[in-house]
C-alpha cells in the first residue's frame, strides 16, 4: 500500500494507489482532490474477486492465455470519491484539479466475457460493498497504517538529508 518513487515522497502521498488514498483521506475528513475534475474512469474489483478470479484462472483456465478479472463497471474517479465520503460521512468539499500534464489515462474498464464464458468468472462485490469493507479494515487497522506511515516518514527524511545508502 505504501508508495514508492520520488514523487510519492511526503506523507500525504504515501500511499500508491487512489482508494487507499481516498478512504484514509475521507476518514480523516480531509478534501479528495480529483484530478482532471475526476472524469477519467476505472473498472474497481474487491480484493476478494480478485483472489476467486486468480483461482478461476488457476483451476479453469488454459495456460498462456489472457483472462481480465474485472468488474466490467466503469466508475470515474469522481464517483469513487462521492461514495467513498458517503460511506465515512466526510462532508469536506473536493478539490476539482486540472489534468496532470502527463496522463493520458483516459477511461478504463475490462470486458468480462471471456472470463465469465471460459473460466466461469463473474466479480460478485460491488463497489460500494467493497468500499464499506475497505473503510472498516482500515478503522480497525487505523494503528498499524499509522505506523507504517510514521515509519515511511522517518526512511524518507534520512533519504533526503542523508542521500541514499
Amino acid at each position: 500500500m505504501l508508495g514508492a518513487g520520488r514523487w510519492r515522497g511526503t506523507r500525504h502521498t504515501v500511499w500508491r494507489n487512489v482508494t487507499p488514498t481516498f478512504v484514509w483521506k475521507s476518514l480523516n475528513n480531509e478534501a479528495l482532490g480529483l484530478d482532471n475534475g475526476g472524469q477519467v474512469s476505472r473498472d474497481f474489483i474487491f480484493v476478494e474477486d480478485m483472489a476467486r478470479g486468480l483461482m478461476c484462472c488457476a483451476k479453469n483456465g488454459d495456460a498462456g492465455e489472457i483472462y481480465n478479472l474485472a468488474s466490467g463497471v466503469e466508475t470515474t474517479i469522481k464517483e469513487l470519491a462521492e461514495t467513498i465520503n458517503d460511506i465515512t460521512g466526510n462532508t469536506t468539499e473536493m478539490i476539482i484539479q486540472p489534468p496532470r500534464p502527463w496522463d493520458r489515462s483516459g477511461c478504463r474498464f475490462g470486458s468480462t466475457e471471456k472470463s465469465k464464458n471460459t473460466i466461469g468468472f463473474v466479480a460478485q462485490v460491488s463497489l460500494r460493498e467493497g468500499l464499506e469493507k475497505t473503510i472498516a479494515w482500515t478503522k480497525e487497522n487505523r494503528a498499524n497504517i499509522e505506523r507504517c506511515m510514521t515509519q515511511h516518514d522517518y526512511f524518507m527524511e534520512r533519504l533526503n538529508n542523508d542521500g541514499p545508502r
